[in-house]
């Protein structure tokens, strides 16, 4: 289990360990969980301090994990960090091709901090799914579904109730119960020794 949210630098820092995760153990589950970083009432404007914390975390994670980053993104206008929009468009991307989910949830953070695009918006959510062989009206249809919203709080819910403190958190679920493989940035490298130890080679649900 994967929780957390598409606008997470750190979370984009560890792209590159899930994908290394993915790779080795091709027979494993992934269950994609949004965690809610600043949704909704939580989102604040990209400016002052928050502009230059995310700056700041940012370049910490540009060096520890290599990933790009557009820093243009850091100057917009009137641009309101609401991370509830690209999180309900995962969550819509799971109604219409639950097996392209967290692939979507990659590229989305990709365009986000690697290609400088808008993320919050509809037309860029919709652009990005069906680069990936999405229907368009199929997604459209799925986004303004009015059940997405409670099926994305459900999301952030879930994530609250396992304990989840910060993002990127990586589980795996073992006879019904989890277990803590990652909480916060891991290069791949250890992430594969943690999950070599504990899955002995051995693919699982993760």
């Amino acid at each position: 289990m994967y929780v957390a949210d598409p606008m997470c630098s750190w979370c984009w820092g560890f792209a590159e360990s899930v994908a290394a995760v993915r790779e080795t153990y091709p027979r494993a589950t992934f269950r994609l969980v949004l965690g809610g970083l600043r949704p909704g009432p939580q989102a604040q404007p990209l400016e002052g301090e928050l502009r230059d914390y995310l700056r700041q975390a940012w370049t910490r994670v540009h060096e520890r994990s290599g990933q790009p980053f557009d820093w243009s993104v850091l100057d917009w206008p009137s641009f309101l960090y609401d991370t509830d929009p690209p999180s309900r468009a995962v969550v819509a991307m799971r109604e219409v091709a639950a097996e392209q989910e967290l692939d979507y949830f990659f590229a989305i953070q990709r365009a986000f901090y690697g290609e400088g695009r808008d993320i919050t918006q509809k037309s860029v959510q919709a652009d990005i799914a069906v680069s990936m062989g999405i229907s368009a009206a199929a997604f459209h249809e799925a986004l303004e579904d009015e059940r997405l919203g409670k099926r994305t709080r459900e999301d952030y819910e879930f994530s609250r109730s396992l304990g989840v403190g910060g993002f990127p958190t990586l589980l795996a679920s073992v006879d019904g119960t989890f277990r803590l493989l990652a909480s916060g940035f891991r290069p791949p490298d250890q992430t594969l020794a943690t999950c070599a130890e504990f899955f002995g080679g051995r693919g699982r649900e993760v």
